[in-house]
C-alpha cells in the first residue's frame, strides 16, 4: 500500500474533479490518500508519503490558481528540501492560450528546487482536445502505481 497527499488548484472544477478521481482510484485500489484543499507547506513538504499528486490549471495571464497561491508562497519563501520525495503533475489547460499550462510548469519548477523528483511523466489535459478528462486520469494513476 503507497501513501499519497493529492493538492489541487482550481477556478473553474476541473482540476478539483480531478483530484478526488484521483484520490477515489487510489484508495480503491487499497491506497491511502487524502486530498487537501488549502495545503500548507508542512502538509506537502514535511509529510512522509510515497508521492505528492499536483492537479493544476492556470488561470488568466497563467496565475497559479487562488487556492494554491498561499501554498506557492509559502514554499518559495522557505524552498524546504525534500530529497527523495516523488511527485506526479496533471496539467490542465487549454492550447489556444499563449499560457498554456502556465501554472503546472511553475509549480514544477518550484519542485525540482525543492528537490523533489517526478514519478511518471507529467499528464497534459487540453481543454481544447479532452471533453472527458477522467478517461486519460485513470490509466495514468495506473501507470503512476506501475512506478511506485
Amino acid at each position: 500500500m503507497a501513501t499519497f497527499t493529492v493538492i489541487y488548484g482550481s477556478t473553474y472544477g476541473s482540476a478539483k474533479t480531478a483530484a478526488l478521481d484521483i484520490c477515489d482510484e487510489l484508495t480503491a485500489l487499497g491506497h491511502d490518500a487524502k486530498c487537501l484543499h488549502s495545503p500548507t507547506a508542512e502538509s506537502v513538504a514535511g509529510s512522509a508519503v510515497d508521492c505528492l499528486v499536483v492537479t493544476c490549471a492556470t488561470i488568466g495571464m497563467g496565475e497559479i490558481p487562488s487556492n494554491l497561491m498561499p501554498l506557492f508562497c509559502e514554499l518559495k519563501d522557505t524552498l524546504p528540501q525534500c530529497e527523495g520525495q516523488r511527485y506526479a503533475m496533471v496539467a490542465f489547460g487549454d492550447s489556444s492560450y499563449e499560457t498554456f499550462i502556465e501554472a503546472p510548469l511553475q509549480l514544477e519548477e518550484l519542485l525540482h528546487d525543492m528537490q523533489m523528483k517526478p514519478a511518471i511523466e507529467r499528464l497534459v489535459i487540453d481543454a481544447t482536445e479532452v471533453s472527458d478528462p477522467e478517461e486519460l486520469i485513470i490509466p495514468w494513476v495506473n501507470s503512476l502505481l506501475d512506478t511506485l
